[in-house]
């Protein structure tokens, strides 16, 4: 008897930053901005979603996901600050 098991795979559109210390990743998917923090060998993630009222926006989305990932991970004032720095200065839009 063969049995067949059905693999759902979601297309997820990201988004990479690299610090010194970590590597992070923001995962999209409808109105939900997850974002993970690889930290040794394991990863820490954060998420945001927005209600179906709302516009969805990509750059809020990562900004809370970040922050509930740093808060999570438990990372020292000067890791936050390094991360902050490094998502501030990302790619060629400066974010205040």
């Amino acid at each position: 008897m063969c049995q067949f098991i059905e693999i759902i795979t979601v297309n997820l559109k990201t988004k990479n930053m690299k610090t010194e210390k970590y590597e992070i990743r923001w995962y999209y998917s409808g109105n939900r901005t997850s974002c993970g923090i690889k930290i040794g060998c394991g990863t820490i993630m954060g998420g945001a979603s927005c209600s179906n009222s709302d516009k969805f926006k990509k750059d809020t989305g990562r900004k809370l996901s970040l922050a509930r990932a740093m808060k999570n991970a438990s990372l020292s004032k000067e890791e936050r600050t390094e991360i902050w720095e490094a998502y501030r200065t990302m790619g060629n839009k400066k974010r205040w």
